[in-house]
């Protein structure tokens, strides 16, 4: 389950389908924008929500409800309609009553979803599409931090009629630039772990966050003095990719100060020499 201040974005139920039914699903306003018709029955509603639910027991499906808050009831939907673990790239669609558009409530949860696929689940590109038409979605989109890609003509068929979509996409490392995070270090500079390697900087983790091995994410830390730490906050600078581990480590570093990857290669060779990575600057002058 995930939280905004007005929403909360959990998995579909089927407490949820009368719901639906009434909130958006049966609506022909609504799905004008979207490749399926509007429901005509609570049945047709059941059916649908019972396939999604069914597709919880795989791995890698990301659905949410969009439940409000002060209403306590679902008024929409938001998930990955496309997933690419080749490219780490997701595509995300939603739809919402039309009693509560024009509120900012889609760009909540959508921002919300975005910063959960990057700093969670690992993406380097979260995209959407909108048909041409739908422009309110593309504001969307903008507002959310993605941009513009292009228009593809009749690159997607509503109902019956092939129609033109527009393309938008954010990249983790559009996300990330300039963002702060707040890390504890537990093995400051100096510190000798079990295996004698010892900590020439600080290195620590940042809570709320959760890496690959399902624990939160560890980051090094760069400093221009260099003594122990208790705790750091600081802008990420890069990202370093195990290619034959689970999790990938985090650097932050001063906001004053731009790191070449040869630098910050040399500064976590102390324990990067054991693993085959790579390092994705995040920081660029």
């Amino acid at each position: 389950m995930l939280e905004t201040k007005r929403l909360i974005l959990r998995k579909i139920s089927l407490k949820d389908i009368p719901f639906a039914y009434k909130n958006w699903v049966a609506d022909e306003e609504v799905t004008k924008f979207i490749t399926w018709k509007k429901h005509k029955d609570v049945g047709e509603t059941k059916d649908l929500l019972e396939f999604w639910i069914n597709k919880y027991k795989f791995k890698n499906t990301y659905r949410w409800i969009i439940e409000l808050k002060e209403m306590g009831e679902p008024i929409g939907i938001i998930d990955v309609v496309s997933l690419d673990e080749k490219l780490n790239m997701a595509v995300i669609g939603y739809a919402i009553g039309k009693t509560w558009w024009n509120k900012g409530i889609v760009t909540e949860a959508f921002s919300r979803i975005i910063k959960f696929l990057f700093e969670s689940v690992k993406l380097n590109r979260v995209e959407a599409i909108h048909m041409t038409s739908n422009i309110a979605s593309g504001k969307v989109m903008e507002k959310c931090g993605l941009k513009y890609e292009g228009t593809n003509r009749q690159r997607l068929k509503n109902k019956e009629e092939l129609v033109d979509v527009s393309i938008y996409g954010i990249l983790a490392e559009d996300y990330f630039k300039g963002r702060k995070f707040k890390a504890i270090v537990d093995r400051p500079v100096g510190y000798v772990d079990d295996y004698k390697n010892v900590y020439p900087i600080n290195y620590g983790f940042i809570p709320g966050i959760i890496s690959g091995d399902g624990e939160e994410q560890d980051a090094y830390i760069l400093t221009e003095d260099n003594k122990p730490l208790e705790e750091f906050t600081g802008e990420l600078i890069a990202k370093i990719i195990r290619k034959d581990d689970v999790e990938e480590k985090w650097v932050l570093g001063e906001d004053n100060r731009i790191y070449s990857r040869d630098e910050i290669f040399e500064k976590t060779l102390f324990m990067e020499q054991h693993f085959d990575s790579i390092i994705k600057i995040i920081k660029t002058p």
